[in-house]
């Protein structure tokens, strides 16, 4: 169960918050294993509350993540409070929704929860922590596959686009992407890490300068896939 949490951050206005640590930081669900525990440390010092809400996780078609809420994963407990120094366990487990061609995907937020003593005139601003995890249900029926590939390029007010698709059936992380000029320098790298979830695309932009040089290949480093390249072809 490894991966990446997502931290997210809203502005509150109240005391100071505690600090938290998640373990593990990604579910894995199959045919075999559908639950998993989660253990979340307070290692602040003042006592935090939290909330547990599952959602169901896809992307539009330009790769942004949208979520639905879902009764196929459930946690227990919804809602806990941690003291200082403390541990919570929270468990984990898949009750629907599991296919058998395709990996389905979920994610978990634990949200903080406002402090009872939440004084709003005598407070101090803060950010409230969201930590989201990703939960994948692997296909039942037939073996996990990831791919990457470029299905269309195009240049616009100097800049390239680049259309990213996963032809597969489970989902595959893009670590960063690097665009390689006719010279083959290094021109632009996106270097956030992002999902890429079964048949989803995302769209990556390049500016392609006022030079002679232009952009002719994208180098793509995976988590699946390993280092993938695409030459870059425009009208």
């Amino acid at each position: 169960m490894l991966g990446a949490a997502f931290l997210f951050f809203a502005c509150a206005l109240e005391a100071a918050a505690g600090m938290i640590g998640v373990s593990p930081l990604r579910v894995d669900f199959d045919v075999a294993q559908q639950t998993g525990v989660l253990r979340v440390f307070n290692t602040g010092a003042t006592d935090i509350s939290m909330q547990v809400d599952a959602r169901d996780w896809s992307q539009a078609e330009d790769g942004s993540d949208e979520y639905e809420s879902t009764s196929d994963v459930i946690a227990v407990p919804p809602i806990f409070s941690i003291a200082p120094g403390e541990t919570q366990i929270i468990r984990v487990g898949l009750v629907g929704g599991q296919r058998p061609d395709r990996e389905v995907a979920h994610r978990l937020f634990l949200t903080e929860l406002p402090q009872p003593k939440f004084d709003p005139l005598g407070g101090q601003l803060r950010m409230r922590l969201i930590v989201s995890l990703p939960i994948f249900t692997a296909p039942a029926a037939v073996p996990a596959e990831s791919d990457l590939e470029v299905i269309e390029t195009s240049t616009e007010d100097g800049r390239l686009r680049a259309r990213f698709r996963n032809p597969g059936n489970t989902h595959i992380r893009i670590q960063e992407v690097t665009a390689i000029d006719s010279s083959g320098a290094e021109a632009q790298r996106h270097a956030s890490a992002v999902y890429l979830l079964p048949g989803a695309t995302r769209d990556f932009y390049f500016d392609t300068g006022a030079g002679e040089t232009t952009i002719s290949r994208l180098v793509a480093v995976t988590d699946a896939a390993g280092i993938v390249e695409y030459e870059v072809v425009t009208p």
